[in-house]
């Protein structure tokens, strides 16, 4: 009977331990996931940053463009005010108005 009872404490100190053991292992397991989670988390933070600078970047692209386009929008209308004030004035001065009007409406590209 005392051999038995020597036994079974054995067998539940082995259990205990094997269970201790295995907590340990879930904690190790857990410290390792949260780091990696916070290692992710890092890189995440890096990369918006990047990707916030390439936006940033990609903006001032996107105004200077706009603003080129503007300027040559503007230059066109300015050519085309002058050349309806030459057909005017050609008109107002004798030339033919049909020719005039063909003038106006070739396409030079």
């Amino acid at each position: 009977q005392r051999r038995a009872l020597l036994d079974k404490e054995e067998e539940v100190a082995r259990h205990v331990g094997e269970s201790e053991r295995a907590t340990k292992r879930r904690r190790a397991g857990a410290d390792n996931a949260a780091r990696s989670l916070a290692e992710l988390g890092g890189q995440a933070t890096s990369r918006l940053v990047v990707v916030k600078q390439e936006k940033l970047d990609l903006e001032g692209d996107l105004e200077e463009t706009q603003e080129n386009y503007n300027f040559v929008v503007r230059s066109e209308n300015a050519r085309m005010t002058q050349v309806d004030d030459l057909a005017l004035l050609a008109i107002a001065s004798g030339a033919d108005s049909t020719a005039v009007r063909e003038i106006k409406s070739r396409r030079l590209y």
